[in-house]
């Protein structure tokens, strides 16, 4: 028979009676809280024991402050084990039978809400708010910048960034939470009554905030973990420029300039959702507006991303559709110079943005496009 054994413990402090009630059925059934607890008291350890008369009783914790209120109740017969998410936990002591902890219901609500809800509840939710604030003023302030969709598009092909996004609407939800489910407990309380405790439904509600606590906690420390990991991002220096042939990105040679050097690192992530890459090198022209060659590619997993992608692509550039066999095309060239253009193009599931010093539109050019990203 196991004579030890870890168990999940996820009541809420407001569920405390639910706990009590739940902590007296695993005694009836022979096991014993030994106060090892882990994961910020969601586990529990407990011991086989012959007790037969082991009760517990648990109580809103006071702190350091209810030292004398617990050598009171352990003179009543009741011996202080520990305190879980601001629940002290007490057991009979062995021989005793004594009598339950608080039998005023006005009373337990005083209780409640002096030492758990005003205190602790504001400073949670004051600390949620500051937080979901900070994470959403990023988002608050690029919302209308034409950058924004870009920026999200290089999230989703990220395994960094695309594991960081949900924390933000769970942080929100953990919000909403707090703002709503505690206090329409407290108030409905004040009002009928402590509820009866019901540890199947409190056991639920644990569960559910448990699990989003630690996918809270996932989305901070996995993209932590992953910064020191190699993942799906590769950088293509300049002596590996000869491989770039054979990847979705145009050089200089393919369309007929001179390569005048390296202009930044090939750049290329990817994620299920989408899979990027960017590439900028100097080239060589008459024109002296610009000498750069820019690849910007996105390949999505579904269609509707590449159109919106596609989308972000022009930013908020005039640009002109043009039939050029592919799915969607458009055009944008800048005046001055005439021989500078910017093509954004959609074929299926991929989307790309193509800036150099030469005609897009050119039937030479057409066929390299249609190879790289037909």
């Amino acid at each position: 028979m196991t004579e030890e054994t870890w168990t999940l413990f996820p009541f809420l402090t407001m569920d405390y009676k639910a706990a009590e009630v739940w902590l007296n059925q695993k005694a009836a059934q022979g096991w014993q809280y030994t106060s090892k607890t882990t994961l910020w008291g969601y586990l529990f350890r407990l011991r086989r024991t012959e007790r037969t008369d082991l009760r517990y009783c648990v109580d809103i914790s006071g702190g350091k402050k209810d030292q004398d209120y617990r050598n009171f109740l352990n003179q009543a017969g009741w011996g202080w084990e520990g305190t879980v998410r601001h629940m002290d936990i007490f057991s009979s002591l062995p021989g005793a039978d004594p009598v339950p902890i608080q039998t005023d219901a006005g009373l337990e609500r005083q209780r409640f809400g002096r030492r758990y809800f005003w205190r602790t509840w504001l400073g949670k939710l004051i600390f949620s708010l500051l937080a979901a604030t900070l994470l959403a003023l990023p988002h608050i302030l690029l919302g209308d910048h034409p950058y924004y969709p870009r920026f999200l598009l290089n999230q989703l092909s990220s395994w960094r960034d695309l594991c960081q996004l949900p924390f933000f609407p769970l942080l929100l939800l953990s919000v909403l939470w707090e703002l709503t489910a505690l206090p329409l407990y407290y108030f409905r309380s004040r009002r009928d009554g402590l509820p009866d405790p019901d540890s199947r439904w409190a056991w639920r509600r644990g569960v559910t905030e448990f699990a989003v606590s630690m996918l809270i906690m996932l989305t901070i420390i996995l993209p932590l973990i992953l910064s020191f990991l190699p993942d799906s991002e590769h950088t293509y220096t300049q002596s590996e420029r000869e491989e770039l042939r054979d990847q979705p990105v145009v050089t200089a040679e393919e369309v007929g300039l001179i390569y005048a050097g390296y202009a930044m690192d090939s750049v290329h992530t990817s994620t299920p959702l989408v899979n990027r890459w960017e590439y900028l090198e100097l080239v060589d022209c008459d024109s002296t507006w610009s000498l750069f060659l820019y690849t910007r590619r996105y390949h999505c997993l579904w269609e509707g991303l590449a159109v919106r992608a596609a989308q972000a692509l022009m930013e908020d550039d005039p640009f002109t559709p043009v039939d050029l066999g592919f799915d969607e095309s458009w055009i944008f060239q800048p005046d001055p110079p005439d021989d500078y253009s910017i093509l954004v193009l959609r074929e299926g599931r991929t989307a790309v943005r193509l800036e150099g010093p030469l005609d897009w539109t050119d039937e030479s050019v057409r066929g390299i496009l249609e190879e790289k990203f037909g």
